[in-house]
């Protein structure tokens, strides 16, 4: 397609049902004769390998194809996005993703018991590319024979999964046109009973938006944002067990420099990278947890003082999701051997983050955290469904380590944490050792 000139794109960020556009103008050459229906070519093959979905993903995209689209998603279809919607949910399911593509490719059809979609957003074409980053790979994680379980059956499916980039242009009848952008990744799963060439042989089962917390920008680019504008009134997911919206609470609560002591639960543990040399302390708990944020935030009001060497002036921190969150049925009661949660009561979730952090303090030394965590969630499923206490940090893992990064000191999170404790370090060792 050719794209009309002096067009207007921007990036944008939601927030509940308004839409803020944000982005400059962008010098673009020809004419566009699109139509706003959507085309109907000659559907392709059906995908033989991995990789071949994300191609006909893109196929399905250009053409407006609901048919082809959802002939690509697995029964049990997810989409898990980077930014919770206000209830807290993170993820949807392919009913919903099936619906929002319906209201996007053919906007006219809408039936008259449905909002409709403003005219400004009725989409007159697209192009998208799905760009593979890192090679696929087996995912035995996903397995129901791992441990913890997963939900993808053995016997019948393989799970691979793989990293793209994942770009779109969406032009639209309005002046503003779209273009979410963001790393992705992509679990597919081949069914083993199927024949090569047979159709939903391959099928994407979930689509992990990457781009949690990385910049503002990646925000107002985010695939999520854009395809929740499509959603109707009945798509909004419900409040579920949600473990992605605790730790946008604390990547929030970071960001914003303002502590969140409901987000902990009361028998949480931070796990260190290494054992303290001094006393050989592994862990440590709620109060601690609590209280080091509140020394870190608020360094005027706490007690003892905070230096004036380690107060912050500025904090730049970014958490990239690096797989979805998996059920940890090891901490059950009913595990063995047993764990400390009631099943009846609890689930306990956890998933793979990088952190980086950038802490400027007032003193002559600024610390770069560049690392791993571990978090475990848990659901508290007696408490109130949009409660603060309905979802909370249950183990804080410290995989990180001490990387040198330009003139900065380094430091793992155990170690800039431990800046913060009560009663302060003397002469702490940043890098966690002697």
């Amino acid at each position: 397609m050719t794209r009309r000139p002096w067009r207007t794109i921007r990036r944008f960020l939601l927030r509940g049902d308004r839409l803020t556009a944000v982005g400059g103008m962008l010098l673009v050459a020809g004419l566009c004769g699109c139509e706003d229906a959507p085309t109907g070519t000659s559907p392709p093959p059906p995908p033989r390998n991995s990789a071949e979905v994300l191609q006909h993903l893109a196929s399905a995209y250009q053409d407006r194809n609901l048919a082809r689209f959802t002939d690509l998603l697995a029964a049990d279809f997810v989409f898990e996005w980077g930014y919770p919607l206000d209830n807290g949910a993170t993820e949807w399911n392919r009913d919903i993703e099936t619906n929002l593509h319906r209201r996007m490719f053919d906007p006219a059809s809408i039936p008259a018991d449905e909002s409709p979609i403003q005219q400004d957003l009725w989409v007159q074409s697209i192009e998208a590319s799905f760009t593979i980053a890192s090679a696929f790979v087996e995912r035995p994680d996903l397995y129901a024979t791992a441990q913890p379980p997963g939900v993808v059956d053995p016997q019948r499916w393989i799970a691979r999964s793989a990293r793209f980039q994942a770009d779109a242009f969406f032009q639209l009848r309005g002046e503003t046109d779209f273009a979410p952008s963001g790393a992705a990744e992509f679990v597919v799963l081949e069914d083993r009973t199927k024949s090569a060439g047979d159709a939903a042989k391959f099928v994407l089962h979930r689509w992990e938006e990457l781009d949690q917390g990385s910049t503002a920008k990646s925000e107002e680019r985010g695939w999520s944002r854009f395809k929740a504008i499509y959603m109707g009134p009945r798509d909004i997911p419900e409040p579920r067990s949600n473990p992605g919206y605790a730790i946008e609470r604390l990547l929030q609560s970071y960001r914003m420099r303002r502590p969140d002591p409901s987000l902990f639960a009361e028998d949480f543990r931070f796990l260190r990278n290494r054992p303290d040399p001094m006393t050989g302390e592994t862990s440590w708990g709620v109060v601690e947890e609590r209280v080091l944020h509140e020394r870190m935030f608020d360094p005027a009001v706490v007690f003892p003082p905070v230096p004036e060497e380690l107060r912050l002036q500025s904090l730049t921190v970014a958490f990239l999701r690096q797989h979805g969150f998996v059920e940890r049925r090891d901490y059950y009661a009913t595990a063995n051997p047993p764990g400390p949660l009631d099943p009846a009561r609890w689930r306990a979730y956890s998933a793979e983050y990088r952190l980086d952090a950038f802490f400027s303090l007032q003193g002559a030394t600024d610390y770069s955290v560049v690392g791993g965590a571990r978090f475990v969630v848990v659901e508290d499923r007696a408490a109130p469904v949009n409660g603060p206490t309905r979802v909370q940090l249950y183990r804080w893992e410290d995989l990180s380590s001490a990387i040198v990064v330009a003139a900065v000191a380094p430091a793992s999170w155990t170690a800039i944490k431990s800046l913060y404790r009560a009663p302060p370090i003397a002469n702490p060792k940043p890098d966690g050792g002697p």
